[in-house]
Protein backbone atom coordinates (compact mmCIF):
# COMPACT_ATOMS: atom_id res chain seq x y z
CA UNK A 1 0.00 0.00 0.00
CA UNK A 2 1.03 3.56 -0.92
CA UNK A 3 1.42 6.36 1.38
CA UNK A 4 -1.24 9.13 1.31
CA UNK A 5 0.39 11.53 -1.10
CA UNK A 6 -0.88 14.27 1.53
CA UNK A 7 0.50 13.76 4.14
CA UNK A 8 3.81 13.68 2.07
CA UNK A 9 2.34 17.15 0.59
CA UNK A 10 1.84 18.20 3.98
CA UNK A 11 5.24 17.35 5.31
CA UNK A 12 7.21 19.11 2.63
CA UNK A 13 5.30 22.45 3.51
CA UNK A 14 5.98 22.00 6.98
CA UNK A 15 9.71 21.61 5.56
CA UNK A 16 9.32 24.80 4.19
CA UNK A 17 7.53 26.80 6.66
CA UNK A 18 10.35 26.01 8.91
CA UNK A 19 13.09 27.02 6.14
CA UNK A 20 11.20 30.32 5.63
CA UNK A 21 10.86 31.01 9.97
CA UNK A 22 7.45 30.55 9.82
CA UNK A 23 5.13 28.83 12.42
CA UNK A 24 2.00 28.11 10.16
CA UNK A 25 0.27 29.10 6.44
CA UNK A 26 -2.89 30.11 6.21
CA UNK A 27 -4.15 28.56 3.19
CA UNK A 28 -7.30 29.73 1.44
CA UNK A 29 -6.90 29.08 -2.68
CA UNK A 30 -9.20 26.04 -3.14
CA UNK A 31 -6.51 24.08 -5.76
CA UNK A 32 -4.09 24.71 -2.59
CA UNK A 33 -6.64 23.37 -0.23
CA UNK A 34 -7.32 20.21 -2.41
CA UNK A 35 -3.82 19.86 -3.30
CA UNK A 36 -2.98 19.59 0.80
CA UNK A 37 -6.31 17.95 1.89
CA UNK A 38 -8.17 16.35 -0.54
CA UNK A 39 -11.71 18.51 0.20
CA UNK A 40 -13.12 19.52 -2.97
CA UNK A 41 -15.78 21.88 -1.52
CA UNK A 42 -16.29 25.74 -2.46
CA UNK A 43 -15.63 26.70 1.11
CA UNK A 44 -13.22 26.33 3.38
CA UNK A 45 -9.90 27.61 5.52
CA UNK A 46 -6.72 25.23 6.33
CA UNK A 47 -3.93 26.45 8.49
CA UNK A 48 -0.91 24.30 8.33
CA UNK A 49 1.54 24.54 11.06
CA UNK A 50 4.67 22.02 11.80
CA UNK A 51 2.59 19.87 14.51
CA UNK A 52 -1.28 20.22 12.84
CA UNK A 53 -3.20 20.37 9.84
CA UNK A 54 -6.83 22.35 10.33
CA UNK A 55 -9.43 22.54 8.15
CA UNK A 56 -13.02 24.59 8.78
CA UNK A 57 -15.63 24.55 6.57
CA UNK A 58 -19.24 25.36 6.93
CA UNK A 59 -22.16 22.77 7.33
CA UNK A 60 -23.10 22.42 4.28
CA UNK A 61 -20.06 20.53 3.49
CA UNK A 62 -19.84 18.27 6.84
CA UNK A 63 -20.01 15.24 5.37
CA UNK A 64 -17.80 15.58 2.24
CA UNK A 65 -15.24 17.27 4.63
CA UNK A 66 -15.04 14.40 6.73
CA UNK A 67 -14.72 11.78 3.68
CA UNK A 68 -12.27 13.76 1.87
CA UNK A 69 -9.98 15.06 4.73
CA UNK A 70 -10.63 13.36 7.98
CA UNK A 71 -7.56 11.10 7.10
CA UNK A 72 -4.86 13.82 6.67
CA UNK A 73 -6.79 16.74 8.59
CA UNK A 74 -8.73 18.15 11.91
CA UNK A 75 -11.74 19.09 10.60
CA UNK A 76 -14.13 21.20 11.93
CA UNK A 77 -17.44 22.28 10.73
CA UNK A 78 -19.48 25.62 11.53
CA UNK A 79 -23.51 26.47 10.91
CA UNK A 80 -22.19 30.28 11.23
CA UNK A 81 -19.20 31.91 10.41
CA UNK A 82 -16.32 29.76 8.93
CA UNK A 83 -13.57 32.69 10.24
CA UNK A 84 -14.78 32.99 13.52
CA UNK A 85 -14.65 29.21 14.19
CA UNK A 86 -11.29 29.06 12.57
CA UNK A 87 -10.25 31.28 14.33
CA UNK A 88 -11.06 29.65 18.00
CA UNK A 89 -9.58 26.67 16.55
CA UNK A 90 -6.69 28.57 15.47
CA UNK A 91 -5.42 29.06 18.89
CA UNK A 92 -5.44 25.57 19.95
CA UNK A 93 -2.53 24.72 17.48
CA UNK A 94 0.47 26.18 19.82
CA UNK A 95 1.92 29.53 19.95
CA UNK A 96 2.10 31.04 16.50
CA UNK A 97 4.68 34.13 16.33
CA UNK A 98 4.61 34.42 12.62
CA UNK A 99 2.10 32.97 9.86
CA UNK A 100 1.98 32.67 6.09
CA UNK A 101 -0.82 33.50 3.88
CA UNK A 102 -1.45 33.31 0.32
CA UNK A 103 -1.11 36.66 -0.53
CA UNK A 104 -3.31 35.39 -4.15
CA UNK A 105 -6.06 33.82 -2.83
CA UNK A 106 -7.01 36.11 0.15
CA UNK A 107 -9.09 39.28 0.18
CA UNK A 108 -7.39 42.72 1.95
CA UNK A 109 -10.09 42.71 4.57
CA UNK A 110 -9.58 39.22 5.50
CA UNK A 111 -6.20 39.50 5.87
CA UNK A 112 -6.95 42.36 7.99
CA UNK A 113 -9.55 40.57 9.89
CA UNK A 114 -6.89 38.19 10.93
CA UNK A 115 -4.28 40.60 12.22
CA UNK A 116 -6.91 42.65 14.50
CA UNK A 117 -7.94 39.49 16.18
CA UNK A 118 -4.15 37.91 16.15
CA UNK A 119 -2.34 41.15 16.90
CA UNK A 120 0.46 39.07 18.69
CA UNK A 121 0.96 37.55 15.37
CA UNK A 122 3.08 38.54 12.54
CA UNK A 123 1.30 37.89 9.47
CA UNK A 124 3.10 37.88 6.49
CA UNK A 125 2.01 37.50 2.85
CA UNK A 126 3.89 34.78 1.33
CA UNK A 127 4.58 35.29 -2.43
CA UNK A 128 4.24 31.44 -3.64
CA UNK A 129 2.73 29.38 -0.71
CA UNK A 130 2.91 25.86 -2.04
CA UNK A 131 4.83 26.08 -6.06
CA UNK A 132 7.88 24.93 -4.37
CA UNK A 133 6.62 22.16 -3.14
CA UNK A 134 3.67 21.34 -6.00
CA UNK A 135 4.72 18.32 -8.40
CA UNK A 136 1.37 18.16 -9.90
CA UNK A 137 0.08 21.06 -11.67
CA UNK A 138 -3.33 20.52 -13.07
CA UNK A 139 -4.18 22.97 -15.83
CA UNK A 140 -6.93 25.37 -14.24
CA UNK A 141 -5.24 25.62 -10.75
CA UNK A 142 -1.84 27.28 -13.19
CA UNK A 143 -2.85 31.05 -12.42
CA UNK A 144 -3.01 30.27 -8.69
CA UNK A 145 0.56 29.35 -8.45
CA UNK A 146 3.37 31.57 -8.17
CA UNK A 147 7.31 30.20 -8.69
CA UNK A 148 8.48 31.34 -4.93
CA UNK A 149 7.61 30.59 -1.86
CA UNK A 150 9.28 33.85 -0.19
CA UNK A 151 7.41 35.52 2.39
CA UNK A 152 7.69 39.66 2.33
CA UNK A 153 7.68 41.23 5.76
CA UNK A 154 5.01 43.47 4.86
CA UNK A 155 1.66 43.67 7.03
CA UNK A 156 -1.63 43.32 5.56
CA UNK A 157 -2.25 47.02 6.90
CA UNK A 158 0.45 48.44 4.45
CA UNK A 159 -0.31 46.82 1.39
CA UNK A 160 -2.55 49.92 -0.88
CA UNK A 161 -5.51 49.04 -2.82
CA UNK A 162 -2.54 48.72 -5.88
CA UNK A 163 -2.39 45.23 -5.28
CA UNK A 164 -2.53 43.71 -8.74
CA UNK A 165 -2.55 39.93 -9.39
CA UNK A 166 -3.12 37.94 -13.01
CA UNK A 167 -2.15 34.98 -14.67
CA UNK A 168 1.73 36.08 -15.26
CA UNK A 169 2.70 38.82 -12.22
CA UNK A 170 1.59 39.60 -8.44
CA UNK A 171 3.43 43.02 -7.40
CA UNK A 172 1.68 44.17 -3.69
CA UNK A 173 3.07 47.65 -3.38
CA UNK A 174 4.25 48.95 -0.23
CA UNK A 175 2.53 52.96 1.52
CA UNK A 176 5.82 53.56 3.12
CA UNK A 177 8.59 52.89 0.49
CA UNK A 178 6.21 52.63 -3.08
CA UNK A 179 8.77 49.81 -3.92
CA UNK A 180 7.13 46.52 -5.36
CA UNK A 181 7.58 43.11 -4.64
CA UNK A 182 6.82 40.97 -7.72
CA UNK A 183 7.15 37.14 -8.75
CA UNK A 184 6.38 35.62 -11.96
CA UNK A 185 3.86 33.20 -11.92
CA UNK A 186 4.76 29.49 -13.00
CA UNK A 187 3.03 28.55 -16.54
CA UNK A 188 4.90 25.12 -17.56
CA UNK A 189 4.22 23.59 -21.10
CA UNK A 190 3.40 20.15 -19.51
Amino acid sequence: MHADPRRQRQEALVGTLAAAALDGLLVTSRANIRYLTGFSGSAALVAVTRGDVLLVTDFRYDEQARAEADAVARVEVESTSVWDRFFKELATLGPLAAVGYEAHALTVQDAERFTQTFADVRFLHCLGGLTAIRTDFVPQDRPALFTTSRCAMTEPSRLTSAYHSSPTLTCATRNSSRRNACTSTFAPGK
